[in-house]
């Protein structure tokens, strides 16, 4: 979720320059791979970030006694100008995978519709090939299927 905060529950970042916040994000991306994969015809490439985690988020720490700076906050400031508001919104991520840092699938949001974002099934495709579009999340859909919550799912056809 975010940062140790402070009393006002702000992160870290929220005392930080956008300057400060850009460039600690170059940074970061400069420690990450791209792990390709394709759906719903398209090509989604997220970036996966090879240090360190903190309840499964990319996370770097600010030393002894410090708190730790979530990479994806700062990934979702470099590519819309803003942090997450305390207690209102969160950075969610469209393509569900907690260790991406690709700004292009971090969106800004609220809780609730983070929570959502939960085990969404976005997409299925049947034995026919046709697919199904699942994801009501719009205009920020989810980008791919969660194979996690295929267990036991048999859709009726059409």
């Amino acid at each position: 979720m975010a940062d140790r905060r402070s009393e006002k529950n702000e992160t870290v970042f929220h005392s930080w320059a956008p300057e400060e916040i850009r460039a600690f994000f170059e940074k970061q991306q400069a420690n990450s791979v791209e792990i390709r994969s394709e759906h719903r015809g398209v090509q989604i490439v997220c970036q996966r970030f090879l240090g360190s985690f903190q309840n499964g988020y990319p996370s770097v720490s600010q030393g002894h006694a410090k708190s730790k700076l979530k990479v994806h906050i700062a990934a979702t400031f470099f590519a819309h100008g803003q942090l997450p508001e305390a207690h209102k919104t969160v950075c969610s991520h469209l393509c569900h995978n907690k260790w991406c840092i690709n700004p292009n699938h971090l969106v800004i949001e609220t809780i609730t519709l983070n929570n959502s974002r939960k085990g969404c099934l976005s997409y299925l495709t049947d034995s026919s090939g046709v697919v199904w579009n699942l994801c009501s999340h719009g205009p920020n859909y989810c980008l791919k299927r969660d194979e996690e919550n295929l267990s036991g799912f048999a859709p009726t056809p059409l």
